[in-house]
Parts: structure tokens; C-alpha cells; sequence
């Protein structure tokens, strides 16, 4: 086996590159050619800066043009995932593209980007990535099994050959589409694919579950069509909110059911679901307009009066569910007026309500009375202040004198012995002449 040639993953310089027709302007290239082991990157692009709600890569599976294998979605409330084989060896690079790193024979093929702008709506686009194989291809190796109906192929070759076992019975394997989580738009008709392979002998019934309740099929007068052995796939018509949810595929075999699941996310619009009452309070008391609202991506929503956007606490009360408030401490004559909710979140037309707000303007004689009542009030509270200073003041004096008064006498005994040097030097007096 010769020596590999590393070279760069190229695109062919004469070939086109995919334009949207859209709105959005999704552009990919037509084809992309690399070298296997290589890593390579399916660029795209879109035109406009609006935000990006989903994004899907699938690649369609060669052997079935209508069936898609999910390699690479992403989603604003889930995030990003890879799926199967390309787990651990796909990332998004810039706004859409796709980077694989390292290359298999079995990625070549055709891929479908999906992508989902706020306000825009979906675009999709193609490309084909082409792997080129720097190996002399080797013929299959190895030897065959005990009953000689299978071969084993050469180590990294796509293209192999089974021949069919028919000794035993095998459970079937189920596979659905096109791909998890599957996210479409409330209103639409969605189509669920299952296909089953591999059952010896065939599978006995087919049928769906959603959230591991059986889905009834009605023909097409009703919400679900197909989804049994003569029409696998299963059609979900104008779909909703209650929709969403996890949808298996289960088909019944004498060795065992086989069943494969995906998840469906439908994307409805904003929905005001319920705004404060009009409101009539006095002036300087504290007021609220509550505006609350769901919807899938979860709502923005804003309170303006007169055009005038205003500032708000937003307080999520779910995943898809927020609550919006304008707060006034103390409300005063010029807040009266008309207040509007809006919520909007790039799905289907936004929601809008009206709240009133009436506040009453205290009258000038009520102001001056309740003046006059809190003056009055500090006033007395004032004068009884200084009527218990004086009191206990008066109080105390007349409680001294009495005690002054009652020991009067030893008092003054102490009075005089403490005062006897103050009398002057003893004096004696003589008889008269």
C-alpha cells in the first residue's frame, strides 16, 4: 500500500457556488472536494445579522433519497448536539458552517444545511462533499464465515458486499427521521419517517407512540395519517404547541419489537396570557401593570406608553413563559394613560394587550386639611412633650422641700458645726465702769 498524500481539503474553483433565492441569502457551495483523514469544512454563509433560532446539518442517505441521517443541529434553548458516527468529529464554525475533522469514506455524499431566522423564516441548501481516496483501493481481504455468505471488506473501503443470511430470525431495525430534535412551525404539515429493515420473517404490525401513548391514525379527516405497515412514515397535519413532544416508531416481530425515537419542537408564536386590569389609584401610592406571556423561542416582551419604550422587570416564570412588570413607587397625575404590552419572538405575528392607568389627584383643600391635621398633630405632640418636662420638674422640686423641711433639724445642727469658725475670735466681756 503506497504512502498517503496529505493535501488541504480543496473546493473547485469552476464550480458555482448554491445562492439562495430567500430572504435570509443561505449560500453553500455546490461541491467540496477533500482528501480522506483531511479534515474539511462545508462553508455557508447567510446575508443577514438577524438572530438565528435553528440550524440543522443532514446528510441524505444514499440509499434512500428521501431519507435523512442528522448529523449537526442547533438550537437558542438546547444548544448543539452531533449525531452517530459524526459525534465528537463535527463543530460549527462561524455563522453555519460545518467542519469535519477527521474525514471517512462513508461522509462523502450529499448535505442539507437547514437554517431558521427570526422574522425570515426557513432556507435550506445542498452541497456535495466528494472524498478522495489516496490509497491504491485494495480488494476485500480476510477470509469468509463458517456458511460462506459473508464477506468482510478492506479496512477503510466504503463499497462492500453481503450476501443475504437466511438461516434463523432476526429482529428488524428500526431507523426514523428526519432527524432529533426535529423542529418545525406551529400550522404545518409534518411527515415522521420510519423505515424497517432486516426482519426475518417480516414484521407482524407497525404503529407510533407519542410520549408512550399510541398514536391513532384517522385517515386524513384527522390529525394523523399513516404510521402502519402499509404507510410507515407518519403525517402530522397543521401541527401545534401540543404536538411537541417524543414520537417512537415501533414496529411488532415474533423475536422481539424494534422501535427508534426522535423528538419533535414546535415553534409557535408569542401569546399575551393575561395583562393587569385597568388600574385607578391615588396619586403617590405604588402601582404595577403585569403583563405576562409564552411562546416558542420564549417572548420579548415590552411595555410602551405613547410610543415611549418603558424600563421593565422581567421575570421567567418557565422555559417558555415570562412575566413582564412596570413598577411605579408613587405614581403621580401625568403617569395616566394607555400602557401597551407587546410580545413578539420571531415566530408568526406579535401579541399585543392595552392596560389603563387613572390616578387621582388629591384635592387642594384635602391637602390643606391633612396639612393642618399633621401640623396640629406635631404641635400637641410638641406641647405634651414640654407639659410632662415641666410636671416632673415641679414634681421633683415639691418632693425635695418636703424632705429639706422634714430633717430640718439635724440640717442645721450640721449647718452650725460645719459654720463655727465663721462666729470670729471669742470675746470676753467686762463690767462697766
Amino acid at each position: 500500500m503506497g504512502a498517503s498524500v496529505h493535501i488541504p481539503a480543496i473546493m473547485n474553483s469552476c464550480e458555482a457556488l448554491s445562492q439562495a433565492n430567500g430572504r435570509i441569502g443561505l449560500t453553500l457551495p455546490e461541491r467540496v472536494n477533500t482528501i480522506l483523514d483531511d479534515p474539511v469544512t462545508l462553508t455557508a454563509t447567510f446575508e443577514t445579522n438577524r438572530r438565528l433560532l435553528y440550524l440543522s446539518w443532514v446528510k441524505v442517505d444514499p440509499k434512500d433519497a428521501l431519507k435523512r441521517v442528522p448529523v449537526f443541529t442547533y438550537h437558542t434553548a438546547s444548544g448543539s448536539e452531533a449525531y452517530g458516527y459524526y459525534e465528537g468529529r463535527v463543530e460549527l464554525v462561524g455563522k453555519a458552517s460545518l467542519k469535519i475533522e477527521p474525514t471517512r469514506m462513508e461522509d462523502e455524499g450529499q448535505y442539507m444545511l437547514n437554517v431558521m431566522i427570526e422574522g425570515l423564516g426557513n432556507e435550506e441548501q445542498v452541497t456535495q462533499l466528494h472524498i478522495m481516496d489516496s490509497v491504491p483501493h485494495a480488494a476485500f481481504y480476510g477470509q469468509t464465515v463458517d456458511n460462506g455468505n459473508s464477506l468482510t471488506p478492506a479496512a477503510g473501503r466504503k463499497d462492500f458486499s453481503t450476501v443475504n443470511n437466511s438461516v434463523g430470525q432476526l429482529p428488524p431495525t428500526v431507523e426514523v427521521g428526519p432527524y432529533s430534535p426535529y423542529v418545525t412551525t406551529y400550522r404545518r404539515t409534518v411527515t415522521l419517517t420510519c423505515a424497517v429493515s432486516g426482519a426475518k420473517p417480516n414484521i407482524s404490525s407497525l404503529h407510533w407512540e407519542k410520549d408512550g401513548a399510541r398514536v391513532e391514525t384517522i385517515g386524513f379527516t384527522g390529525k394523523y395519517s399513516g404510521g402502519n405497515m402499509a404507510s410507515p412514515s407518519l403525517l402530522i397535519h397543521h401541527v401545534t404547541r401540543a404536538d411537541t413532544g417524543s414520537y417512537a416508531c415501533i414496529a411488532d416481530h415474533v423475536v422481539r419489537p424494534s422501535a427508534a425515537s426522535l423528538r419533535l419542537e414546535v415553534l409557535y408564536p408569542a401569546s399575551i396570557i393575561s395583562v393587569s386590569e385597568s388600574l385607578s389609584v391615588d396619586e403617590s401610592e405604588r402601582a404595577t401593570l403585569q403583563c405576562v406571556a409564552d411562546g416558542n423561542p420564549t417572548p420579548n416582551i415590552t411595555w410602551t406608553k405613547e410610543g415611549t419604550r418603558l424600563r421593565t422587570v422581567t421575570q421567567p416564570l418557565s422555559s417558555d413563559v415570562l412575566a413582564c412588570s412596570v413598577v411605579f413607587l408613587s405614581v403621580q397625575v401625568n403617569d395616566s394613560g394607555t400602557y401597551e404590552c407587546l410580545a413578539t419572538n420571531g415566530v408568526g405575528e406579535a401579541d399585543r394587550r392595552i392596560a389603563k392607568l387613572t390616578v387621582r389627584e388629591t384635592n387642594v383643600d384635602d391637602r390643606n386639611y391633612i396639612w393642618a391635621i399633621m401640623v396640629g398633630a406635631i404641635a400637641g405632640g410638641l406641647w405634651i412633650l414640654v407639659c410632662s418636662g415641666l410636671t416632673l420638674y415641679i414634681l421633683k422640686r415639691r418632693r425635695d422641700r418636703r424632705e429639706k423641711k422634714k430633717y430640718a433639724f439635724y440640717y442645721n445642727m450640721g449647718k452650725q458645726e460645719d459654720g463655727k469658725d465663721t462666729l470670729g475670735p471669742p470675746t470676753v466681756e467686762l463690767p462697766g465702769d
